[in-house]
């Protein structure tokens, strides 16, 4: 998997240090909150390599907060 994500960085330009993509993750956190009848959905922001690595994947990062109603 890292080769992978390693050469879609570098087919963009981007060349992260590992140790730093693998603090960058863990840093990447998110929380649920249930009230009654609602759940919001909160994620820490996407600092240092997260964001260019997640373009390089072409993954789409959630949103920073997402409220959801149960039918």
């Amino acid at each position: 998997m890292r080769k992978e994500l390693d050469a879609r960085c570098r087919k963009v330009g981007f060349h992260p240090e590992w140790g730093d993509v693998l603090r960058d993750l863990d840093r990447l956190q998110e929380v649920e909150i249930a009230k009654t009848e609602r759940q919001i959905t909160l994620r820490t922001p996407a600092t240092g390599t997260i964001g260019p690595l997640f373009k390089a994947a072409r993954i789409a990062l959630p949103p920073n907060i997402n409220e959801t109603i149960p039918a």
